[in-house]
């Protein structure tokens, strides 16, 4: 799951950094098990922008 997430971000961010490229991206990610909710899966996400925020520019952070 993880291995895919990235693949389709390093897709985006070269897209991305065609159009804007002065510009960082960094993206949350989460993954959700049956017994998450909707808000679960968004604040996994939330902190996941976060981390990787911190962690430099055009980041990705995953949480499950």
């Amino acid at each position: 799951m993880y291995n895919r997430a990235g693949e389709i971000f390093e897709k985006l961010q070269t897209a991305f950094h065609e159009l804007t490229p002065r510009v960082s991206l960094s993206v949350g990610a989460a993954v959700s098990d049956s017994g998450s909710t909707f808000n679960d899966l968004y604040k996994n996400a939330d902190e996941a922008l976060y981390e990787a925020k911190n962690n430099g520019r055009d980041r990705i952070g995953f949480r499950q």
